[in-house]
């Protein structure tokens, strides 16, 4: 009975990376490059994750 709380907690896991996530409310305006993965849109900096420019 020792693998049913590790396949609950393997059960929980999975099933919250299924879940939508809320979204924000939408940036607009004009983009700009802050660097190879940062854009400022409204005096707000936005991060691209998984992107992984080389730094200069």
């Amino acid at each position: 009975m020792k693998l049913f709380p590790l396949l609950a907690v393997a059960f929980a896991l999975g099933a919250s990376l299924c879940m939508p996530v809320a979204a924000a409310d939408p940036i607009t305006g004009r983009a700009s490059v802050i660097d190879g993965d940062t854009l400022e849109i409204q005096g707000k900096r936005i991060h691209l994750h998984g992107v992984d420019p080389p730094e200069s």
